[in-house]
């Protein structure tokens, strides 16, 4: 298994490289530990690979929509938190809440 950071592991997935590549950079600025995944059979490998705190999921996705990818999720490891691409500094307050609350996460 790779070796965590300190940091809170978010995975982020959309089919949509550009918005992809900007949500993990805004996140990497806000301090997280960013992966990416680009369709929704990449995010249940990463997801049971690397074991993320929080994934940032579209739901409309190639190979695996982020719907069943979602069940997917849930039925394996429902501690991970999940939520979908919304505005940038929403979702870092988003994620960052949801970790705090579960003490992964102190700011």
């Amino acid at each position: 298994m790779a070796e965590r950071s300190e940091r809170p592991a978010v995975l982020v997935a959309d089919d949509d490289a550009a918005l992809r590549r900007a949500t993990a950079e805004y996140l990497r600025k806000q301090g997280f530990e960013v992966m990416e995944a680009s369709n929704g059979l990449e995010v249940l490998h990463q997801v049971g690979l690397l074991r993320p705190s929080a994934v940032v999921l579209d739901l409309m996705m190639p190979r695996l929509g982020g719907l069943d990818a979602l069940k997917q999720i849930r039925a394996s490891d429902p501690a991970v938190n999940v939520t979908k691409p919304v505005d940038p500094g929403y979702l870092a307050m988003s994620v960052a809440a949801a970790l705090a609350w579960k003490g992964l996460y102190a700011g």
